[in-house]
């Protein structure tokens, strides 16, 4: 008799229309449970909250409470950066800029060959600058390429001192600064306590903070200050990660043990019960209270210690926390377990509507 039709599953009658609906008007395939996994969190204009991890990259309306673009790339960025202009930029694995509704890749494309970025960011004359392994490019927005380096070597973070010079942290080679087109070098054979920069400050006084594999230096006038402890009894230096000033001057530092701040005169440690371990986001709100997200939790400052948000506070799964606040003074957060909002007169965390 031949053989006969095999009738095709229900199950792969049910894929067939999924990838043809996919072909013809587009997938909403990131679930809202896959949401939950965004981790890279930046903020755009007014109302739009940029979110981004395993899953890919979403852009969330703060006002209308929906998704309004969601895309598989970029994928393997670290970073949302945010030009004076308006311009949103992610980066991490190359870099990307979101024009015209989609995400455009100018990088290797636009004369940077280096895909590993490490930092970004804009001086005072609109110029936005990359911090590559290669060294330290420039954007020409005119042309829309990345200009030569500036620094060719490895380079880390960049900041702008207050007196409009440029301040180059080399992921090997210590500091550079660049002040009237004059170079000025700096090592451990200058006063730096470590070459390996990790992390760079301009603080408000004029001064610049340099965290290092092995603690803390300071630059004034006078010159180089420095402190591989912090406090801590490490025998192998501290690593800084990153440094953070609030509006009083008061100077946090997240290193590989935990939080450590700067009074003015000292460094004084500030454990965490349970401990951060790898801190994600320092920042200070609008009403002056001091955050931190961690992978150990959700923590707000206070001078009694520090008050963790979790359950009883309306966040399910605090771990994972990185925390950003927009231009309509809302504080958000995404942890394991969601997105939140702030709800300051309540003093609770409110998870945003699955959608």
């Amino acid at each position: 008799m031949g053989n006969a039709m095999k009738k095709p599953s229900w199950l792969a009658m049910l894929m067939v229309l999924f990838a043809l609906g996919c072909l013809f008007v587009g997938c909403e395939i990131m679930g809202a449970w896959q949401l939950k996994s965004m981790n890279v969190l930046g903020w755009e204009s007014d109302r739009y909250l940029w979110m981004a991890g395993m899953t890919g990259v979403a852009r969330w309306d703060v006002n209308e409470q929906i998704i309004v673009n969601r895309s598989f790339r970029p994928d393997g960025i670290s970073h949302f950066f945010t030009s004076s202009e308006g311009q949103v930029w992610a980066y991490g694995d190359g870099i990307w800029l979101f024009d015209a509704g989609k995400w455009i890749k100018v990088s290797e494309t636009a004369g940077l060959q280096q895909r590993l970025i490490h930092d970004m960011g804009q001086t005072a004359d609109g110029t936005i600058w990359a911090a590559t392994w290669y060294g330290f490019k420039s954007w020409d927005q005119e042309i829309r390429l990345w200009e030569s380096m500036l620094v060719d070597r490895p380079g880390e973070t960049l900041v702008q001192g207050s007196d409009g010079s440029l301040w180059f942290g080399l992921a090997e080679d210590g500091v550079i600064r660049v002040q009237s087109g004059e170079f000025t070098y700096w090592t451990t054979a200058d006063g730096l306590v470590d070459n390996r920069i990790e992390s760079m400050l301009a603080a408000s006084d004029g001064t610049i903070w340099v965290g290092t594999r092995r603690g803390v230096s300071h630059w004034d006038e006078s010159g180089w200050q420095g402190w591989e402890h912090l406090g801590y009894p490490d025998p192998d230096g501290l690593v800084v990660y990153e440094l953070y000033e609030t509006r009083d001057g008061t100077i946090w530092a997240a290193t590989s043990e935990d939080l450590a701040k700067w009074d003015g005169e000292e460094w004084a440690t500030y454990q965490r019960s349970p401990s951060c371990f790898t801190v994600f986001t320092m920042l200070e709100d609008n009403d002056g209270n001091f955050w931190v997200g961690c992978i150990g939790g959700l923590f707000r400052w206070a001078e009694s210690g520090w008050q963790e948000y979790g359950k009883s506070e309306g966040v399910f799964d605090n771990s994972y926390s990185r925390l950003i606040q927009g231009t309509n003074g809302i504080l958000y957060a995404t942890t394991r377990s969601g997105k939140y909002q702030y709800a300051p007169e309540q003093d609770r965390w409110q998870p945003f509507p699955n959608k």
